[in-house]
């Protein structure tokens, strides 16, 4: 800031310079941010943030900073409008008295060609539903080159509007005597004002003097004294204009358009396209989208509703909805905000939202609002000083709030929920967001828990482009909670009839139809825009943007070419620098009010695009190939002119200018910058410029080949990723191919392509002197091996920095953690032998990193064994632990936790599985893509264990936000594994069995098939506990049966989880079926209560107490002893079906509440449908329930 230029009673005015706009600005400062006047202030910017107009001050951008609210707008060098019109013969050494003010001459002439800029500003101003409500001198400044601006919009209304602060504003002498009396305004209040500023310019006197009082009560029933009586020689038009713009009556005033007529004048260019632009809204069709809004909102009465409304830019979303909530008239309270895009103030989606609160509250009685204040609701006005405005909650402002910011942001969302809940009592409330793709992370998480908890009453309507630029809209849909339903309502183009009836509804001649329909593309705005302008002669998207593009200055031409080419939002400064333009502001503002281009803050920057696709494509199509081409390297060499500027943008028009080699050498630095921000696909995309583009010797040409492999591993491409760790072990063949194939060889076993990985693995053995024959054929060999010798092993080792170590030795473990690791999760039987050799050999080297990972891996193989092998995997845990915590490696202890949740799931051990694995993903999760394998891991068993502890609905939870996190990486496999096996079950619970079907046979059309891998244990899990979900028991039963000798084969029996998960399935299906043989069944039910795993124990008295559901008490003592053994166990699903089918056997009235109070109770786990649930997971005859 270098100066102050004015001073009111709610802000000061500074002079400042705008480093990134590289101009002197105006900054507005709002001396008190609260109730009021904050109010005011951000509607003083947000009432013509989107107008551009020569006579009105431009405004920049308005941003909040902690306490402090502030607006940037143009720096007008001018004086006010009676200093203009009555200059001073004498240089001004202060304010003016009202005597010099009566003794300088009037220059006419200036006056002449002041006010009609002055009165075409106010017609633009009404034209967007605006009332000034403070015009005056001072408000009103005028450049040496005469051009007038009218500025300080602090008390700008919408047209009748109600301002709820029950006073009369503005300033007396100048305001009219409606306003004066606070009876309702419309334009002819701010006429009055005009003429209160004419009569001042014609006699230097105002129209009445006095104190205030005095004057505003002359208002109302007094005319001035006739500006000819006071003034001799005063032109006659004006002193008549002066007087009938001061009638009392306000339908005796004229208008803006008589006014310039008895000037000589018209509306300005300017006005003309404001008032094209904003006339009357037309609305068509959308039949679907309103019943689709009316459904809504009738059901948001009972349950809380949340609706995304969504479509590009032009297709008419606010329209819609302003057309919605119009009909609600007094059905509802309506509070609508909206994202602006140039602006930066906290809890931007909600700021308006809680404007549009304030008058909510000021409008229902003192006895309803007491009952809505919660007493978290200072830290909500803390949050939000606006509501200040409402009496009672200023009276609590001042009370202690919490120092920490966390804390006050949770109480105050709190209370904010806590008001529009006991709100929506009085009235139903309707919460409108509208361009949510603007919006921001703060509040997103109170919008996300509004969607995730929705509340009885309230309806939210999210309204969004399909891009969503910021992420903000995925962020608010994966915060759903299971089982919450997010309605979609996409805005598809207007068809041929409803594209007709809106042409019909604004040019009647059915030329326009024929001509302009197929151009418009069911694009509401597009088609109106072409109407408009169909008196110039566009009847084309191409001709239209090329006639607006024609009306702006070639400057703005050119920074229209470059925002074009771009294609991606762009910075002002890269802008400017690549359409050679100096600032650039006043051709974006052009370009802005000719609707061709949208402004937005970014981090701070100004950012430029095209307001629509059609934009972008029509001025690229009017650019012959040689033009593109030169515009590309401009822009290359603009983003290369800027240090932080984006490579990948660099490299994208080195490209498209016909320049690859200089693409090439910033690909490898954009390729990093994608990896950093998880855009993995990217990075690869980035490496193979470089790598095909780039001159680089052999070992730099395989460190990019490897690199693209490692990218490819990242995103989950791991078939390709194969192909590139191969193609990269080829490029130079010395000692550091063989980590190559090492990387390959991971991904090969961790795909679960053991035909192509066993003989890869060997020869990778070899390459570091290990011979080990991992065939098929050696399983015989090597399975007596399993769960031996490493109970007894010690577990001390001489701990030794690897740079002690020879390289051979700890390329071997590194070789050996690789293999062992890949077989853990796809052949356990098989790995067995490998791990042995592992702790051999990383034991002996001591290097304590590739301890603990050995030692982490040896705790989930002791663990296979089941619940008997668990204090050994207490001592190795205890171990890892004393190792890790000595070495001070955080993202080890991240490790060794995912490792050891792995371990407790297969002792079954599902609690402590649950607790090891959120500890140690939530660890690892600042660690990025380094650690992704571990993290799908221990995603994929934090998941199956929720499974077993029946928390079925967190479990959902869980799994909806993996996998859309999958998703945003373009993670192919971990998304797979997400919705493969015993996970897919999440979805039966939501009474999905569809879905879950449909996602099963996806995953399984994905595993490979050249081995029984566990992808495919868990596959067939899956698919028959689908089968027993529908009814097909025998499909279910004969699958388990005819898979039962590989399942052997393949070590599957071994894994006592995966046993007792499978003899389960099998009782279940035998007890489903329709023509069972009983025996048979009792038989699976008496072997899983002879089983080692406790849980199996438990699901046997469990299927053998509904085998035979009986009144006598014996199937009730075996349901309650399975119950209280499932309960030791955590399986709180499970206890509850035991409890349902308990209930079912007891007769009377307390039989049927224990029965309801079992389906309450699994309906808060997370089952739809509890019934069916039961009916799925303890199958018990209906005629005896």
């Amino acid at each position: 800031m270098t100066g102050t230029l004015g001073a009111g009673g709610a802000g000061v005015v500074y002079r400042a310079y705008d480093h990134q706009l590289r101009r002197t600005v105006a900054l507005k400062v709002l001396r008190h941010a609260v109730g009021r006047d904050l109010y005011r202030f951000k509607r003083e910017f947000r009432s013509l943030a989107d107008i551009v107009h020569p006579n009105l001050v431009a405004l920049h951008e308005l941003y909040a900073s902690s306490d402090e609210w502030f607006f940037a707008m143009e720096m007008v060098e001018g004086v006010s409008f009676i200093d203009w019109v009555r200059p001073s013969k004498e240089p001004l050494h202060g304010p003016r008295t009202r005597q010099d003010i009566i003794s300088a001459p009037l220059d006419e002439d200036r006056l002449r060609k002041a006010l009609p800029q002055l009165i075409d500003a106010l017609v633009a101003l009404h034209r967007v539903g605006k009332l000034h409500r403070d015009l005056k001198p001072s408000n009103v400044l005028v450049t040496p080159e005469g051009r007038v601006v009218l500025l300080d919009f602090g008390l700008v209304a919408g047209v009748a509007e109600d301002n709820h602060d029950g006073l009369a504003v503005g300033t007396p002498v100048y305001m009219s005597p409606e306003q004066a009396a606070d009876q309702p305004l419309d334009t002819a209040s701010d006429w009055y004002a005009l003429g209160a500023m004419l009569y001042e310019a014609l006699t230097g006197r105002r129209p009445f003097e006095g104190a205030s009082e005095q004057v505003m009560r002359r208002k109302q029933t007094e005319r001035p004294t006739p500006p000819e009586a006071l003034m001799a020689g005063v032109a006659q038009d004006l002193a008549l204009m002066a007087k009938s713009l001061l009638e009392p009556v306000p339908a005796l005033r004229p208008d803006g358009l008589a006014l310039l007529a008895q000037l000589g004048s018209a509306p300005s260019a300017a006005t003309r396209e404001i008032g094209r632009h904003r006339s009357r809204a037309t609305f068509v069709g959308r039949a679907r989208e309103l019943d689709a809004l009316r459904g809504a909102f009738r059901d948001s009465r009972r349950r809380g509703v949340s609706l995304f409304l969504h479509g590009p830019s032009g297709i008419g979303k606010s329209t819609l909805i302003d057309h919605f909530v119009k009909d609600l008239g007094e059905d509802a309270f309506i509070l609508s905000g909206r994202c602006f895009e140039r602006e930066s103030v906290p809890f931007k989606m909600l700021d308006g939202v809680v404007d549009a609160l304030t008058n909510a509250l000021l409008a229902i009685d003192a006895e309803q609002l007491a009952a809505i204040i919660s007493v978290d609701a200072p830290s909500l006005v803390r949050l939000f000083p606006v509501l200040r405005r409402v009496p009672p909650l200023a009276e609590v402002s001042g009370a202690s709030t919490p120092a920490n910011p966390q804390e006050l942001r949770t109480r105050g969302f709190a209370a904010l929920r806590h008001m529009l809940a006991k709100l929506s009592r009085v009235r139903q409330v309707v919460i409108v967001v509208d361009d949510v793709h603007w919006g921001d992370g703060d509040s997103s998480v109170f919008i996300s828990e509004l969607v995730s908890r929705p509340e009885p009453g309230i309806l939210l309507l999210i309204c969004h482009r399909p891009e969503d630029y910021l992420g903000i809209v995925a962020a608010i849909r994966r915060a759903a909670a299971p089982g919450v339903e997010l309605r979609d309502v996409p805005l598809l183009p207007l068809d041929e009839q409803e594209s007709r009836a809106l042409v019909r509804e604004l040019a009647p001649d059915d030329w326009f139809a024929d001509n302009l329909l197929p151009a418009a593309g069911g694009n509401p705005l597009l088609l109106t825009e072409l109407l408009r302008s169909a008196d110039s002669a566009p009847s084309s998207v191409e001709a239209l943007v090329a006639a607006r593009a024609a009306r702006v200055s070639a400057d703005a031409q050119a920074l229209l070419i470059v925002v074009s080419v771009a294609g991606r939002p762009i910075s002002i400064e890269i802008a400017t620098h690549a359409a050679a333009v100096l600032g650039g502001l006043d051709e974006a503002n052009e370009l802005y009010a000719e609707r061709l281009i949208s402004l937005r803050r970014v981090d701070g920057q100004l950012v430029l695009e095209p307001s629509h696709d059609y934009v972008r494509a029509s001025v690229v199509l009017s650019l012959s190939p040689v033009a593109k081409a030169g515009w590309h390297e401009a822009l290359a060499l603009s983003y290369e002119a800027y240090e932080a500027a984006d490579s990948q943008a660099v490299v994208e028009h080195w490209l498209a200018a016909g320049h690859p080699a200089r693409a090439a050498q910033h690909a490898v630095s954009a390729a990093v910058a994608a990896e950093t921000a998880m855009a993995f696909l990217r990075a690869v995309e980035m490496y193979q410029v470089a790598i095909e583009y780039g001159q680089w010797s052999g070992l730099e040409l395989r460190d990019l080949v490897a690199r693209r492999a490692h990218a490819l591993m990242n995103a989950g491409q791991l078939d390709e990723a194969i192909d590139g760790y191969g193609r990269a072990a080829r490029v130079v063949l010395d000692e550091q191919s063989i980590d190559l194939e090492r990387r390959r060889v991971e991904q090969l076993l961790r795909r679960g392509r053991l035909v192509e990985a066993l003989p890869a693995a060997e020869a990778v053995l070899a390459g570091v002197g290990l011979k080990m024959s991992l065939t098929r054929v050696q399983r015989s060999r090597l399975l007596p091996q399993w769960g031996g010798g490493n109970k007894a092993r010690r577990l001390d080792f001489v701990q030794r920095d690897a740079s002690m170590i020879p390289v051979l030795d700890l390329r071997r473990i590194d070789v050996l953690y690789s293999i062992s690791s890949g077989l853990a999760f796809t052949d356990p039987s098989l790995g067995r032998a490998v791990q042995q050799e592992l702790m051999r050999h990383a034991l002996a080297a001591g290097e304590p990193v590739r301890v603990i990972l050995a030692l982490i891996l040896e705790a989930g193989y002791q663990a296979t064994t089941g619940t008997r092998a668990w204090p050994a995997v207490e001592q190795l845990a205890e171990r890892i632990k004393q190792v890790a915590t000595a070495i001070a490696e955080p993202h080890l202890l991240g490790i060794a936790d995912c490792g050891l949740g792995v371990a407790a799931f297969l002792a079954g051990r599902w609690s402590q599985a649950r607790m090891f694995l959120e500890a140690g993903i939530g660890t690892l999760r600042s660690y990025g893509n380094d650690v992704r394998w571990e993290l799908d891991i221990a995603e994929l068993y934090l998941l199956s264990s929720l499974l077993y502890l029946g928390q079925w609905r967190e479990m959902a939870r869980l799994q909806t936000l993996f996998v859309r996190d999958a998703g945003g990486r373009g993670d192919r496999a971990s998304m797979g594994w997400l919705r493969s096996g015993r996970i897919a079950n999440a979805l039966v619970f939501q009474d999905k069995a569809a879905q879950a079907r449909e996602e099963l046979e996806v995953a399984e059309s994905d595993t490979p098939r050249d081995a029984f891998v566990l992808a495919q244990v868990h596959n067939l899990i899956a698919r028959c506990s689908l089968e027993l979900q529908q009814g097909h028991a025998d499909t279910a039963a004969n699958l388990l049966d005819s898979s039962k000798a590989v399942l052997a084969r393949a070590g599957a029996t071994q894994v006592e989880v995966l046993r007792a998960e499978l003899d389960i399935l099998r009782a279940r299906a035998e007890l489903a079926r329709p023509d069972r043989d009983e025996r048979a069944a009792r038989g699976f039910c008496d072997r899983l209560i002879k089983d080692t795993s406790p849980m199996a124990v438990a699901a046997g008295h469990a299927l053998r107490g509904v085998l035979h559901a009986s009144h006598d008490g014996a199937s009730a003592a075996e349901l309650e002893l399975a119950e209280r053994m499932f309960a030791e166990q955590a399986m709180e699903g499970w206890v509850h079906l035991c409890r349902l089918r308990r209930a079912q056997l007891q007769s009377g009235p307390l039989g049927l509440a224990r029965v309801e109070a079992a389906r309450d109770a699994l309906r808060d786990l997370g089952a739809f449908s509890p019934d069916a649930i039961a009916d799925w997971m303890l199958p018990m005859p209906r005629a005896r329930r």
